[in-house]
């Protein structure tokens, strides 16, 4: 089933790489744009400047210039995946470079992304905290040039995290194709519907937690090359995007009943 899963995922983005095109490839370029930017205007011309840069990483901390960069992000995110499940679950094709705008489905979908993010956070804090510790550890080790790579233990640590955060998001995430279709769900009625695919869920969770953490050992290895770099991240939004997939398949199984979406 976990199979079926990915290759029905898989069809829903090469149906109609045009729509596909038209939903992402604009929004994702645009939630690139910022973070690159920063970088290249306050880390030099490569990203390779920023380990020994403390004035960039000062600057990179400052609370405005983080908090525009993420609001950039995550809305051109939230509203791909808003017009992702609509496509896969209506058919609703763009008209023009960029899905329809929105504004209250987005809304409610941001709501519901940041709660049930809270709600595996919470589930899974006592390895979160290990992962945290461990990975701030790596840092500064490396910082200090006397390691150049992040101990394994931090992936197996991160790998465990995302394993948690992606059930969770499994299990309790079917309200968000239907805040996407602008429809009411609860957590309770999520988690109800998805009960007789534990098994499976919990599967793809290991499947997606796997892929993000060899992601981030290979984002770990181009550190200092900005077309590498760049790339390893596009790998994660493909990552990312078959989570959508995924979940917009379970909304259309286990609560609108149906297979062909």
């Amino acid at each position: 089933m976990i199979l079926s899963y990915l290759t029905r995922a898989w069809a829903l983005i090469t149906q109609d790489v045009i729509a596909t095109a038209q939903i992402c490839l604009v929004l994702w370029l645009i939630s690139l744009f910022p973070f690159h930017l920063t970088e290249l205007l306050y880390y030099g011309e490569s990203v390779s400047d920023f380990a020994d840069d403390p004035i960039a990483q000062t600057h990179w901390s400052e609370p405005f210039i983080f908090a525009l960069v993420m609001f950039i992000t995550v809305l051109c995110w939230v509203w791909i995946a808003v017009a992702w499940h609509r496509y896969g679950l209506k058919q609703e094709r763009p008209s023009g470079l960029v899905p329809m705008f929105r504004g209250s489905e987005i809304r409610r979908y941001v709501m519901a992304v940041i709660a049930i993010f809270f709600i595996g956070l919470f589930v899974a804090a006592p390895v979160f905290i290990l992962w945290i510790v461990a990975d701030s550890w790596s840092y500064y080790i490396y910082a200090d040039e006397i390691v150049e790579v992040t101990p394994t233990s931090t992936y197996l640590l991160y790998a465990v995290v995302m394993t948690v955060l992606n059930y969770v998001g499994f299990r309790l995430g079917l309200i968000l194709p239907a805040a996407a279709l602008g429809e009411r769900m609860s957590f309770a009625a999520s988690r109800d519907a998805t009960r007789a695919l534990r098994g499976p869920i919990f599967g793809l969770s290991v499947f997606f937690a796997v892929l993000a953490a060899i992601g981030f050992m290979v984002t770990d290895s181009v550190y200092g090359q900005p077309v590498l770099y760049v790339l390893s991240y596009a790998v994660h939004d493909i990552i990312a995007l078959f989570g959508l997939c995924v979940l917009t398949l379970l909304y259309a199984d286990l609560v609108e009943a149906r297979s062909d979406a």
